[in-house]
């Protein structure tokens, strides 16, 4: 009886562990960062310092940071604007930061 509900927990763990990694709000978006990055600077003629990405279990994080000698002053909401219309991935972010 033990040994079925030992198996029975396995294959939950394993169903479990396949639908978290497979759902799409789950999925690595961290390639198109340089591309977003590309992206911002050429659209809004300015000049972003660094990136960064982050996917801690569900949670995806994007962080841009615009340097000081920077041109133009973007906004977070242009920047969002911009990459939601851009990149269907940027849908996926659940927190984005613009410093």
């Amino acid at each position: 009886m033990k040994t079925y509900a030992l198996l029975i927990f396995l294959l939950f763990l394993g169903i479990a562990d396949y639908a978290i990694s497979n759902n799409p709000n789950n999925q690595n978006i961290g390639s198109s960062l340089d591309k977003m990055e590309k992206a911002l600077e050429n659209e809004f003629n300015c000049e972003i310092e660094g990136s960064h990405y982050s996917l801690i279990v569900w949670h995806q994080k994007m962080e841009f940071t615009l340097s000081k000698s920077s041109k133009y002053k973007l906004t977070d909401s242009e920047a969002r604007i911009y990459l939601a219309a851009n990149f269907s991935e940027f849908q996926y972010v659940d927190e984005f930061v613009l410093n």
